[in-house]
């Protein structure tokens, strides 16, 4: 109805089924020609899922947050960065709290970047994603909002230790 040819508006997949329950997909983003974003099907949280817009090929890319318990916990993942290899986003696994977190589009790809502040009981919460010639730069808690600068391409987790403070051209 509403003047929509039926061969143009399509339903994808009903992510949290059930009459009452709604997944609220958030913060889409289009990488190697596929849909990511945050949703929540009612079971496992809030965690990142992906699609090629059919049913069949919607589904969740990772169950990061996999605390035990009665209540589904989330990973919250958001701010979602595409690079030329990597998709960058921020996400609580339930032990880090928020995190960098990087996917290559798979299951197996998807993982923690590196953990920040690894001294510190709690994440540091990364934002602010920007690309800056081969490096990635982002603001993350680092006993203060911080600048860091990570190596695109490369394969080390410890890359994001090598921060610097902003400059005036930042």
């Amino acid at each position: 109805s509403y003047g929509i040819p039926s061969d143009t508006l399509r339903f994808v997949k009903d992510i949290a089924p059930g009459s009452s329950k709604s997944s609220f997909p958030s913060e889409l983003i289009e990488f190697q020609d596929k849909l990511f974003f945050s949703a929540n099907d009612g079971v496992h949280g809030e965690e990142p899922w992906i699609s090629d817009g059919t049913e069949a090929g919607t589904y969740m890319l990772k169950n990061i947050n996999e605390e035990p318990g009665e209540v589904p916990y989330h990973s919250y993942p958001h701010g979602f960065f595409v690079t030329e290899d990597l998709l960058y986003f921020a996400a609580d696994d339930g032990i880090h709290g928020t995190e960098l977190w990087q996917t290559d589009g798979t299951t197996e790809g998807t993982k923690m970047t590196a953990d920040v502040w690894p001294s510190s009981n709690q994440g540091s919460d990364p934002g602010g994603f920007g690309q800056v010639g081969d490096y990635l730069i982002f603001n993350a808690w680092y006993s203060k909002r911080t600048l860091f600068r990570l190596k695109l391409g490369g394969s080390s987790a410890s890359a994001v230790r090598e921060f610097y403070m902003a400059s005036p051209l930042f």
